[in-house]
This record gives C-alpha cells, sequence and structure tokens, in this order.
C-alpha cells in the first residue's frame, strides 16, 4: 500500500510504521544482468525482501547519460516485477555530480508511468561529492517539483551533502514546502570516522 511521513516515520496506509528490507542491485550499467522481472520475483520468493534499490548508474560507461534508453528500459523491468510482486522500489539516480536536466527527464518519465503505483520510491541524487547543501536544495526543489507535477504523494529521498554524510547541514536548513521527503544518511566503514 501507499507509504507516507508523519514527523520522522515512514508509515503505511493504516498508519503503522513501517520498516523495509531489501537489497541493491547494483549500478545499472555494470549489473544489468539482475534488471528484469524474474530477479525480483527471486528476490521476493527466496530472500523475502520487501524493497528492493534499482541503482541508476549515470555517469560511467554504459550509464544513463550514454544510453539514457536502455537505462530506462532496464529500470522499468524492475519496476514492474517490483510491482506484480508487491514490492517497494527505490529509484536512485547515482551520480556524484548534478545533471539536472537528464535528472528531470528521467524522473518524469518514471512519475508518468509508475507515479499512480504505491511502489515507487524516489531516490533524486545519491552521494553528491562537493555540493553545497544551498546548491542541493535548488536542485531537490526542481527535481521534486517536476516528479509532483505527476506523482503527488510517493516517497522521495534526498542526500545530505559529501557523499550523504554531513546531515547535519540539511537539519540546520530543512527542504521545505513539499510533502513525504525523507533524508537518506551514509555510514561508510573506515572512511566516516566516528
Amino acid at each position: 500500500g501507499a507509504l507516507h511521513i508523519e514527523g520522522t516515520l515512514l508509515k503505511d496506509e493504516k498508519n503503522n510504521m513501517v520498516e523495509l528490507r531489501g537489497v541493491s542491485l547494483g549500478w545499472s550499467n555494470e549489473h544489468s544482468r539482475f534488471y528484469n522481472r524474474e530477479t525480483i520475483g527471486w528476490l521476493k520468493n527466496d530472500w523475502k525482501l520487501s524493497a528492493v534499490r534499482a541503482t541508476i548508474g549515470v555517469e560511467p560507461s554504459g550509464g544513463y547519460l550514454e544510453a539514457p534508453l536502455r537505462t530506462l528500459n532496464q529500470v522499468c523491468q524492475v519496476i514492474d516485477g517490483a510491482i506484480k510482486n508487491d514490492v517497494y522500489v527505490v529509484v536512485a539516480w547515482h551520480c556524484n555530480n548534478m545533471h539536472l536536466s537528464q535528472s528531470i527527464d528521467f524522473f518524469s518519465a518514471i512519475a508518468q508511468q509508475y507515479g499512480n503505483k504505491p511502489n515507487i520510491i524516489y531516490e533524486i541524487f545519491t552521494e553528491p561529492d562537493n555540493e553545497t547543501w544551498p546548491e542541493l536544495k535548488a536542485y531537490y526543489t526542481q527535481v521534486i517539483q517536476a516528479i509532483r507535477a505527476t506523482d503527488t504523494d510517493n516517497i522521495i529521498l534526498v542526500s545530505a551533502p559529501y557523499w550523504s554524510q554531513n546531515i547535519r547541514e540539511a537539519a540546520d536548513d530543512p527542504l521545505t514546502g513539499f510533502s513525504n521527503i525523507m533524508h537518506t544518511v551514509h555510514f561508510c566503514v573506515g572512511e566516516s570516522g566516528q
């Protein structure tokens, strides 16, 4: 069913707290063999997962910037498998640099095709590296507006600066004016310090 944010909690349509468990498929350009409906069905049945993450390789060779139609097709296979198997799917735009127009094009296409399905969770910029929080806020605002033009309520994930680690900057100057937004924080063992 449809998910929503209440305060800091992820909840279902009956207002129960939700914890999603799943796996990331790896970058679409490097792990394309997993980007199909059958993989999602197998993961649901064997691993009993409730979520899968389709990680869009944007910048590397063979990624979205070089092959947008192929990448979009791969992601649609995963989304279709998730819908068929009652699994949530995080559609993650994985790059380290802003590609605003391409991101808007990509997420607008996903929202138009699947925005009416409760399975979709948008992760609109995974692990930004050198962008400041004000730069990220401006980017997020435009991408969220593009998604919300079609999909008014599915969850959207936004990353903190510096590889999604500096959550304090986002907390001190929050993104406002949108509902069902969650922040992501990555902790990298051996890199993130304390």
